[in-house]
């Protein structure tokens, strides 16, 4: 498991930066977003897809065995590339953990949405680590548009489940 599972505040800078100097890729434990989801376009279309893929993103490995999303990575063909300055991280930290409280359930324990800064080639970014713990409660539902969507991630994707 990815950084053996360990809070934000354990992880090094330095085990952050080798995903990108030791090129890595997206795997059961790891997803990388470029740029922070779209969540302050509350009418917009495209913002409530973009609030329903988060929470999916989330839930899917709450779902499957726990891992992170990093947010500030941006990635070609699932490997990580270089970092991305998240700016506005502090409240996209609040956004995300208010929006997951809202509408995934059971809530997932000890989630974790925070800033992270590390320092790459010179210069200093922003990034947002999401840190979603193996959870003993799962499944875990997103509770959207009147109905409960369940999802979970294999490999490096993921996809619906069926309930029958």
């Amino acid at each position: 498991m990815l950084f053996d599972d360990r809070r934000i505040s354990e992880i090094k800078p330095q085990e952050i930066t080798d995903l990108i100097d030791n090129p890595r890729g997206e795997d059961l434990w790891l997803e990388f977003k470029q740029e922070p989801y779209k969540l302050f376009r509350n009418r917009d279309q495209n913002g409530m897809k973009q609030k329903s893929e988060m929470l999916k993103d989330v839930a899917s490995i709450a779902n499957a065995e726990g891992g992170y999303i990093i947010i500030g990575i941006a990635e070609d063909n699932k490997i990580a590339k270089e970092f991305l300055n998240v700016a506005d991280a502090d409240d996209f930290c609040k956004s995300i953990t208010d929006l997951c409280l809202q509408h995934i359930d059971p809530r997932i324990p000890f989630l974790e949405v925070e800033p992270f800064k590390v320092d790459w080639k010179g210069n200093q970014y922003t990034i947002i680590i999401i840190h979603i713990p193996p959870s003993s409660m799962r499944p875990h539902f997103v509770k959207w548009d009147e109905s409960a969507i369940l999802v979970r991630r294999y490999g490096d994707r993921k996809r619906e489940m069926l309930i029958s």
